[in-house]
């Protein structure tokens, strides 16, 4: 079993474009509300996330994913999804670097890494799997061995 089946590269390339897009969204945000607005960093990085957090959702429901649905379910589970996101990155950072005495460079590659990947699979999976098997169609689903 592949890591990625070819039909998943296209959305994971997808997947990272808007990620990156994001990411420089919500840094700008955070080095605004830090340097012009005096906050302190962890309002800054909430604040950030917040006004970000429908670009997100944007951007990974019609480019990412290319979903068609508009539904509260699935908006429910993206901001579950990308909240508890924020929260693992942030007490994987405050873990690694205040409890085990790591470099931040360190806690922050670790974050980097893993966080974009267990979101891919699960934005892909649970927020936005049930458009994809509605896409299949009637036909297709009774055709499928089980059915």
């Amino acid at each position: 079993m592949k890591l990625f089946p070819g039909h998943q590269i296209g959305k994971l390339l997808r997947y990272g474009g808007v990620g990156v897009v994001v990411t420089v969204l919500y840094s700008g945000l955070t080095g605004f509300f830090v340097e012009f607005l005096n906050a302190q960093a962890i309002l800054a990085s909430v604040g950030a996330f917040l006004l970000v957090l429908p670009v997100a959702y944007w951007g990974h429901r019609e480019v990412s994913f290319r979903d068609n649905a508009r539904g509260g379910r699935q908006l429910r589970r993206f901001v579950i999804t990308m909240s508890a996101a924020f929260l693992v990155s942030s007490l994987s950072v405050l873990v690694l670097v205040n409890f085990l005495g790591a470099h931040y460079g360190f806690a922050l590659l670790v974050t980097i890494i893993m966080v974009p990947l267990v979101n891919f699979f699960t934005l892909d999976q649970w927020v936005f799997r049930e458009t994809a098997e509605h896409k299949k169609g009637p036909a297709l689903k009774s055709a499928s061995p089980g059915h």
